[in-house]
Order: C-alpha cells, then sequence, then structure tokens
C-alpha cells in the first residue's frame, strides 16, 4: 500500500501486505529513497490491507487483513496500539472522513461497515450496511469504501453484489445501480475525483472473473455510464490534473494501463516495469491473492505516480505512465535470512535477504536501515570481531565477497575458496573465531567442498573435512567459551566436534542442527539449536556438555541466548501452513520456565520444515540475534516480512 502526507507532499509511506513493500517505510524525496520504520510488535506488518497518513504524519491508521484487526500510531508510525473491537473479521477497506479524521469506517467481509468516531477507539457496526461476503474476490482484493471529501456524510461502499451509498454516516445505506449491467455485481474498486467530487468511477464485474467494466457517474451516483468493458483491473486512478486520463492498475496482465480518451479505450502503459511485454494468464480465473498493489498520483509532481508492484516493489514514472523505473531503493519485501552485529560497536548491524534484496546496514540500533547492496540473494554476513570495519557476505550470484569499510564497498574474493568439484558450492554460513584473529570458517552445501578453513584472514582457505561423512555443512559453528580450540558443526548428517581449531572431525548421527547459540555467560556453557525430528516438524533443545547430549525444549524452533545475562534465553516459532500460528517466549532458566511474547505478526522465521533443504543450514544462527545494546533489541529476520524489531530489555 502507499500513501501520501497531504501536509507534506514529498513525504510517502509505503507498507503493507508484502506485496511490493513489506513492513513500513518512509520517504521524503517522493518515492526515490526510503528508510525503515521498524515497529514494535503490536503492529502485524505481513498483513495490512489499508492504511492512511493523518495529522501531517503524526497519526497513522492501518487496517488489517485475515481478523488481525485495527491498529493506530500516535507518533509517526514509531509504536502502535490495537483496537480490539475491530477484530471479528478481516478488514479489507478503510475509509477516512477527510475534515475529520476521527471519523474512520472500515469495511469488514462477513460483518458489514463499523465505524469509529473517536480514532478507532470504540467501533459500532452500521447494522444496515450490506456485508460482503467473507472470501469472495471483492472480500481477498479491495473492499472499496470512499467518503465524500466535499460532504462527508456520503459514504461509497463497493461490495460482491453491488455498490451501496449512504447520505446520512452510515445509518442508511441505497443501491446504486442505475446504468450497471445486471451481471457487474462485484464492484473491484471506487474512485472519487478529488478535482470534481460529483464525478464517481467504478470497476465493476462478474463475481470471480479478472475481467471488468468501468462506469463513470456524474452525478454523485445516481446514475451510471458504461465506459469501457472488459479490462484487466483492480484499480481505477484518475488523473487529479486531467481529466481526460484514467490509469488503471492491472490485475493480471499488465501493472498499468491508460486511457486519454476519458477511459473510454485504454492501452497497457507499463514500460519499464516487469510486467511491460507480458501476455501471459488467463482471463477465465482469479487468483485470490491479492490485494496485489496500489497505485498514486504525487500532488508534488504532476504526471508523477508512485507504483507498489505485487512481488517486484516499488516503481515511479514522472511522464504520467510513459516509462516507469524501479523506485524501492530502502525498502523490503524480501526473505529476510541473515543478521550480524557488529561486536566493537553493537547499535551497528547488518541484515541480508535471500530473494535478491540484498545487504542492508543500520547504525542506530536497528531503527533505520540503509541499502548497501541492491539484488544480491545472500546466505550469510558475519563481522570480524577483531576489526569491525572488515566484513565478510555470502551471495548466491557470486559466492563470497569481501568489505574492508564497514560494507561501503565490496570485492568478490571468491577466488581465495578451492574450486568445487560438483558444479556451484552455496556458502551456509561464515565464521569467525571468537578468539582467535584471522580464524575464520566458510561452511557450504552441493558444491562437494564442504567446511573451509583460513588461518590467514581471508586470504586463502583449504577444505577441513576429516571425519565428515557429508560436504553439505551448516552454517553455525558453536565455540566452547571453555575451551577455543573445541568447535561444534551440524552437516547433513548430524553434528561434528573438532578438538584441534577444525583440522578434524569426530561425527555423530543426530536431529540436533543450525541454528546455534552459545550462552556464555552460564556455567557450564549452555548451547540452544534446533532439533528437527521429520521434514515437518523441529523445536528447541539445549546442552550443557557441548553437544554430547540434548535435551528437547517445549517452544522454539529458534532461540538465541541473551548475551547480557546468563541462562536466559528467547524463542521464536515459524508460522506456516504446517506449524500454525507463530510464538515468543522468554526464560529465564535456561528453558524450563517460558513466558509469552507479544510477538504476532512475525510471518515466517528462519526455520521452515518443509523448505528448501539448505534453508535451515543456511540459517547459521544469525537470523535471530539480541543486540547487546540499552535498551536490548531482539531481531527477527522473516522469510515473509523481511525484518522485525522487538525491544525486549531494559
Amino acid at each position: 500500500m502507499l500513501a501520501e502526507n497531504p501536509s507534506s507532499p514529498n513525504t510517502i509511506y509505503a507498507g503493507g501486505f508484502n506485496q511490493g513493500a513489506s513492513g513500513l517505510w518512509k520517504s521524503v524525496d517522493t518515492g526515490s529513497t526510503w528508510t525503515a520504520m521498524i515497529t514494535n510488535s503490536a503492529l502485524d506488518i505481513s498483513q495490512i490491507s489499508d492504511f492512511a497518513v493523518v495529522n501531517g504524519g503524526q497519526v497513522f491508521y492501518a487496517a488489517g487483513k485475515n481478523n488481525t484487526g485495527f491498529y493506530i500510531s500516535l507518533d509517526g508510525g514509531t509504536t502502535w496500539t490495537t483496537s480490539q473491537a475491530a477484530t471479528s473479521g478481516a478488514v479489507g477497506g478503510m475509509a477516512i472522513d477527510p475534515q475529520n479524521y476521527a471519523t474512520i469506517y472500515l469495511s469488514v467481509a462477513g460483518v458489514g461497515v463499523v465505524k469509529s468516531i473517536d480514532s478507532g477507539t470504540t467501533w459500532t457496526l452500521l447494522s444496515s450496511s450490506p456485508v460482503i461476503t467473507a472470501g469472495s474476490a471483492t472480500a481477498v482484493l479491495h473492499n472499496p469504501i470512499e467518503v465524500d471529501p466535499t460532504n462527508t456524510s456520503t459514504v461509497y461502499y463497493g461490495t460482491d453484489h453491488g455498490l451501496y451509498i449512504t447520505t446520512d454516516g452510515g445509518s442508511t445505506w441505497t443501491s446504486s445501480s442505475n446504468g450497471i449491467a445486471s451481471g457487474d455485481v462485484g464492484i473491484r474498486d471506487v474512485a472519487v475525483d478529488q478535482a470534481a467530487p460529483s464525478n464517481i468511477f467504478l470497476l465493476a464485474g462478474i463475481s470471480g472473473s479478472t475481467v471488468v467494466d468501468l462506469y463513470e457517474s456524474t452525478n454523485a451516483g445516481s446514475s451510471w455510464t458504461p465506459l469501457a468493458t472488459g479490462l484487466d483491473a483492480e484499480r481505477v486512478v484518475p488523473d487529479p490534473n486531467n481529466a481526460s486520463v484514467i490509469y488503471l492498475y492491472g490485475l493480471q496482465f499488465h501493472a498499468a494501463y491508460k486511457s486519454t480518451d476519458g477511459g473510454h479505450s485504454f492501452a497497457a502503459s507499463d514500460a519499464g516495469t516487469p510486467t511491460a511485454g507480458s501476455s501471459g494468464g488467463s482471463s477465465g480465473s482469479l487468483s485470490l491473492t491479492g490485494p496485489t498493489g496500489t497505485m498514486i498520483p504525487l500532488a508534488a509532481s504532476p504526471g508523477s505516480f508512485l507504483m507498489a508492484l505485487g512481488g517486484a516493489g516499488i516503481y515511479k514514472t514522472v511522464n504520467a505512465a510513459q516509462s516507469w523505473s524501479y523506485s524501492g531503493e530502502g525498502t523490503s519485501e524480501w526473505n529476510g535470512i541473515t543478521l550480524a552485529v557488529d561486536p566493537e560497536t553493537p547499535t551497528t548491524m547488518y541484515f541480508g535477504a535471500l530473494n535478491g534484496g540484498g545487504i542492508f546496514k543500520s547504525t542506530d540500533n536497528g531503527v533505520t536501515w540503509a541499502n548497501l547492496r541492491n539484488g544480491d540473494s545472500v546466505t550469510d554476513i558475519a563481522v570480524d570481531p577483531f576489526d569491525s570495519t572488515d566484513v565478510l557476505a555470502a551471495t548466491l550470484e557470486e559466492g563470497l565477497i569481501a568489505s574492508h569499510d564497514g560494507g561501503n564497498t565490496w570485492k568478490d574474493v571468491s577466488s581465495s575458496l578451492p574450486p568445487p568439484p560438483t558444479g556451484f558450492a552455496i556458502i551456509t554460513g561464515i565464521n569467525f573465531h571468537p578468539k582467535q584473529q584471522g580464524l575464520i570458517f566458510v561452511a557450504t552445501v552441493a558444491g562437494g567442498i564442504g567446511l573451509l578453513r583460513s588461518t590467514d584472514g581471508g586470504s586463502t582457505y583449504s577444505e577441513v573435512n576429516t571425519g565428515l561423512t557429508s560436504t553439505d555443512v551448516g552454517g553455525c559453528i558453536a565455540v566452547n567459551p571453555a575451551n577455543p580450540h573445541t568447535l561444534l558443526i551440524a552437516d547433513g548428517v548430524g553434528i561434528a566436534i573438532s578438538e584441534d581449531d577444525g583440522s578434524t572431525w569426530s561425527e555423530t548421527k543426530s536431529t540436533i542442527t543450525c541454528p546455534f547459540s552459545v550462552d556464555t555467560k552460564s556455567n557450564p556453557p549452555t548451547i540452544y539449536a534446533v532439533e528437527q525430528t521429520s521434514a515437518y516438524s523441529a523445536s528447541g533443545a539445549k546442552s550443557t556438555d557441548f553437544g554430547k547430549t540434548w535435551t528437547t525444549l517445549t517452544v522454539g524452533p529458534n532461540l538465541v541466548a541473551d548475551p547480557s545475562t546468563a541462562n536466559s534465553v528467547f524463542a521464536v516459532s515459524s508460522e506456516n501452513y504446517v506449524l500454525g500460528p507463530n510464538i515468543g517466549a522468554w526464560s529465564p532458566d535456561a528453558g524450563v520456565t517460558w513466558y509469552s511474547l507479544l510477538t504476532s505478526g512475525l510471518g515466517w522465521t528462519l526455520i521452515d520444515p518443509g523448505g528448501y533443504a539448505w534453508d535451515g543450514l543456511a540459517a547459521s544462527g544469525t537470523g535471530l540475534v539480541i543486540a547487546p545494546t540499552s535498551p536490548q533489541v531482539l531481531f527477527v529476520a522473516s522469510w515473509s516480512n523481511g525484518l522485525l524489531r522487538f525491544v525486549v530489555g531494559p
């Protein structure tokens, strides 16, 4: 979703449904670059169907899909509260009274329209309002609802069985179908012309079909005139400066269409987007996975638009949609997989994404992030504990890359690794030894080179697989705090221990695997890991004898030891169709007693049983970290949400 700050037109916010921009992001240059607004866990950022910016950018409203309710921020998006009164169904559409932002309308599938007159504190169900059928195309894609900007008692409400209008703030509703074809009952979108509010545009179609027809009303919905039929569109966007120009946000074939004759004919206008030249798809079926995105005009620059393109990012045009360019620098819809904290300056940290998001860096304890590299699929990042300007990262595209200036510039150093005998090796993890300067381990899968070690700070690497029966080696390596020459790794068979800095290994078949997290303050030191008993079953586990024996825990599977306090450990589970809802928990006694944490909205995190075989190995123990700052912050790399931030300590 995209929203403009009406008091500061250069300021744009992006966020929403893991489509184009996951989380909440801010741009102060009309969408050219973006800064992450990492929020607390009260905002389920993976499930936002609509949001609005009011009161000069200080107040945010966010409507939650999938029964996640309504969220309010009164401090510019820093912290959020949840309004439980509106959570009786999936909130799909939201409309704000432009003359009084305390008045809010929500379209709730299976329930009707609910209204608040106190900024979302309390809600009233408008009992006479029509009800959108849960699961219908209207319910899944948009749930359109709009307030007339001049007569704010008038609200337009699109359902799966027609358009309805109220002129008394929702007390009564009247069907508006004069001139609309009898089959066009599924309302895809309603758009009020802000320059001439009596002009309204409507997308309507047969329920369940991708094809819609465009209608126009010049008398506030009393009657309708068909403009164009058989359109591939989800949203209609009138040009605010030219009444003859109308844009459509596409649903299946193209991202954008444009009409220069008042909506009577349209041509694809998405040059520069991934959908340009598209000819696929089928007009006979509809994939109910949306909403797919949105498009907004930029008040600060006539002829300029921003578009959140589902699964591709944010695109911008400055020439009235003749061409588009990627404009999502700094945003993320990426599969988060790895994090690294600068041990010398814990407020500095790095984040890596697997599906082309690249590498991000924060110098303010994860509040804001800058994109250092875009387009790389990153599997791990590690910071040298003896010189934090030295950073190593692994990508699927290049292999091993290095930076000697804190991530500002990077160099491909894959030539320092031995060539894989079988195809392409995927680097699953990079580990700097915390006690021995210059000692680095690089773990790989698929290439036949297994575990690699450098004793000269990364200038050269050699294979150290003696004792291992598999060359598919997990990226996590645990160092015994009581004896730094003793190491523990996970490989494709189980776990292995080395007593000689990794030169030789003793392997044990086991269901224990990555990620590892070591509590160095407990006595004896405790290792936390994942116990994956099957492809679809995983939990947390711990060992107090450095991997010889393990105890299964009741939570997990992802655990991280608190670096500041002995026996303090945090756990996060993964939300997917097999494991069910995610759970966050904290234990003060090494996993004996657990207390629940408010961690709704995590999405798919780190270990995803049933996913790619090497995903768990690639998590490296660094997809879940605690920054030892004040306050302490828990960071979670999320497969579906990119990155989430939780303040957990004093």
